[in-house]
């Protein structure tokens, strides 16, 4: 099982985005396993994910589609703010 850290790197996002894209619920990341107070994620669950995440997208770019379509925060009392900001 490996950290938010090393999962940044096969995905190519900061761990920032991960644990932000994670605290909303989003789709666009692989399934994660709690360990004590830790996030986790298998190699192997990873890896499929990705073969999975690039064939499925409509772009075929899972990683624009994650950055692109931010995912209303539950609770958060800025998200109009920032989503009418434009």
């Amino acid at each position: 099982m490996r950290s938010t850290g090393w999962l940044a790197q096969p995905l190519g996002l900061s761990v920032t985005t991960i644990e932000r894209l994670r605290v909303q619920g989003s789709q666009y990341l692989p399934p994660c396993r709690t360990i004590s107070k830790s996030i986790r994620y298998s190699e192997q669950a990873v890896e499929q994910w990705i073969r999975d995440a690039d064939s499925t997208t409509s772009s075929g770019n899972w990683r624009q589609e994650a950055l692109s379509h931010p995912e209303r925060p539950e609770g958060s009392t800025n998200w109009q703010r920032l989503t009418s900001s434009t």
